[in-house]
């Protein structure tokens, strides 16, 4: 039990507290978002549009930084605050180099609905890796990619090769396991599309309490719920090279396991762990850019973000102004609160939010945008006994069935979370260069540029060898940029020895520490926590509608990407429109799909 400080000045008589805030919530929603990502600014959006009569009084999106603004170098290497992890930088030649979620492609349905809805044009789609200065790649820049093992040993090299020919190259070396794998994918496309049908849809079976309900929806359960080797175990893929047939082996030439190459070097890339690390899921999802184009937006994918919260405020204008004819009540208000709330008080009708000691004001709804650890806040209740005495927030009375109360009791205690809503997540270190030149020779390659390509992801086996690093990639030629991923900072020296004495270390940005970290540590599965999880009034009679905390990053520990951040912000924002009678849900004709 923690007695509350300073409680005279923060806090109110509770009975008048009680009293108001019960008021408040009949009349009028008050809703804080903490976080403003693409999971706080899409799912303020889709709040707003949800809420046709107005009735929603006010949503603060709480974030000590700028809403998707280029990240300044300046302030990389802040290890107070990590910050979002869609973030860009300018360069000194001006061009603009992603330092988090790089790229997106077509089938990322509720981030191209944002691209689409903006209708001000400040959004241009490029291609992916683009600088900022044109939707295309730099005309000069290398293409193609190698799979390198170590020691001048690359398991797939296509440099510079036209794409027919690069897949052409890929289906002689993986053979049949390479259609295994695309055909898999092709069936996670097709349940995300699903998927977005579903998060559309008003149907009582289409308000998810987790995503794991949705996975079950789309047939992904399997994917979801069992480690990438074991999927592809189940699909009937090679485990290494020495599972080949004869035939391949000994005969055909440049012959390879699919699995330790090139499914593993896209699944170090993207979440620096390898198949038998993450689930299904994440590595079809991350194998999908073999065989799509990848986009970005020129200028920066974090300008979505902006873009949210600019569309946001256009749909509000466009109401105030309907309002204003018909003669109605008072608008509803969005806005960027520049605070970092480290305090969430709980009563039973209301949770309070400070920054510090000081009161950043009293909400019906609070939905936690950023990952727990991330985000640093303490969550408290006020004792049932004593409101001056706080107490843990209860969490896991809502994920757990046998943690719920009896009737018309109340538990006040907390339990823990399981350990994969909360263990740190995985640290990547991005680090980037400019006035580079790649030491070919190091990499056992030509010195001739038709011959070098534009990126060098690493299988297992090369990332053990080569300093933990997991990809290397040109980023621009005009000012000589290269982005490298690894697991630790590297030092001075290896920079100096693969990019030349006359490198500059632009940034050296850590995702990770106690309080960071760029993607959940899956340790193989995808299980995940309820996006409600907390809800005060549970178990409480009378006090059904009582206020309540979201999480829509609780998607995360099943696959972390763009598109999920939108998905876990559609979800809850269904969640919170249903409890606020906004969204009544109909039990017609449903949408659903075949196990995969």
């Amino acid at each position: 039990n923690i007695p509350f400080k300073q409680q005279q000045s923060t806090m109110m008589i509770p009975r008048v507290l009680i009293l108001l805030s019960f008021v408040s919530f009949v009349t009028c929603h008050r809703i804080a978002v903490i976080g403003g990502g693409i999971s706080g600014t899409f799912v303020s959006k889709y709040l707003v549009e949800y809420d046709k009569d107005g009735t929603i009084d006010e949503i603060a999106i709480f974030d000590p930084l700028p809403l998707g603004e280029l990240t300044a170098v300046s302030d990389i290497s802040s290890e107070d605050w990590q910050g979002s992890r869609v973030a860009a930088v300018r360069m000194e030649d001006d061009s603009v180099v992603e330092i988090g979620a790089s790229v997106f492609y077509a089938g990322f349905h509720l981030i191209m609905d944002m691209i689409n809805g903006d209708t001000a044009d400040n959004l241009e789609i490029g291609s992916a890796y683009n600088t900022g200065s044109s939707p295309d790649l730099d005309p000069n820049s290398r293409t193609g990619m190698g799979v390198y093992d170590g020691l001048g040993d690359y398991r797939f090299f296509t440099a510079n090769d036209p794409k027919m020919w690069s897949l052409a190259k890929m289906a002689w070396r993986y053979n049949m396991d390479l259609y295994r794998v695309f055909s898999a994918t092709s069936k996670v496309e097709f349940a995300f599309s699903i998927a977005n049908q579903l998060l559309h849809s008003e149907h009582e079976t289409t308000f998810f309490d987790n995503a794991a309900e949705m996975w079950e929806a789309v047939g992904l359960a399997k994917a979801a719920h069992n480690t990438f080797d074991d999927f592809l175990d189940a699909l009937g893929v090679c485990q290494s090279k020495d599972d080949l047939s004869w035939f391949r082996r000994n005969v055909l030439p440049n012959q390879g396991c699919i699995r330790e190459e090139l499914l593993a070097a896209v699944t170090l890339c993207n979440y620096n762990q390898g198949p038998s690390d993450v689930n299904g899921l994440v590595g079809l999802g991350s194998f999908v850019a073999a065989k799509v184009k990848l986009l970005s937006i020129v200028g920066g994918n974090q300008k979505i973000i902006a873009s949210a919260f600019r569309q946001t405020q256009a749909q509000l204008l466009a109401r105030e102004m309907e309002q204003r004819n018909d003669k109605k009540g008072a608008p509803t208000v969005v806005k960027h609160v520049q605070q970092r709330v480290t305090t969430v008080i709980s009563s039973l009708e209301t949770m309070e939010l400070f920054s510090e000691e000081s009161s950043l004001g009293e909400y019906d709804v609070v939905i936690l945008a950023a990952p727990l650890h991330v985000s640093r806040v303490n969550f408290v209740v006020q004792s049932e006994k004593d409101a001056a005495i706080l107490q843990p927030m209860p969490f896991e009375m809502i994920n757990v069935e046998h943690h719920k109360p009896e009737d018309g009791e109340h538990p006040t205690m907390a339990t823990p979370l399981p350990d994969y809503a909360t263990r740190p997540y995985t640290q990547v270190v991005t680090t980037l260069v400019s006035g580079g030149v790649i030491n070919a020779s190091y990499f056992h390659l030509s010195s001739n540029e038709g011959a070098l390509p534009r990126s060098i992801l690493m299988t297992e086996h090369g990332k053990a060898l080569e300093h933990n690093i997991t990809a290397i990639a040109q980023m621009t030629t005009t000012s000589g940029a290269y982005k490298v991923f690894s697991s630790s900072t590297l030092p001075s020296s290896l920079l100096a020895t693969l990019f030349g004495q006359n490198h500059k270390v632009v940034l050296v940005k850590v995702w990770g520490g106690p309080h960071g970290g760029a993607t959940p540590d899956y340790q193989g599965y995808g299980r995940t926590v309820d996006y409600l999880l907390y809800d005060a009034g549970h178990g409480i009679k009378g006090h059904s509608e009582g206020t309540a905390l979201y999480y829509p990053n609780a998607i995360e520990t099943s696959m972390a990407c763009m598109e999920l951040s939108a998905i876990g912000a559609k979800s809850v924002a269904k969640l919170v429109a249903k409890r606020l009678g906004f969204l009544i849900p109909h039990n017609g004709t449903k949408v659903g799909t075949d196990e995969l």
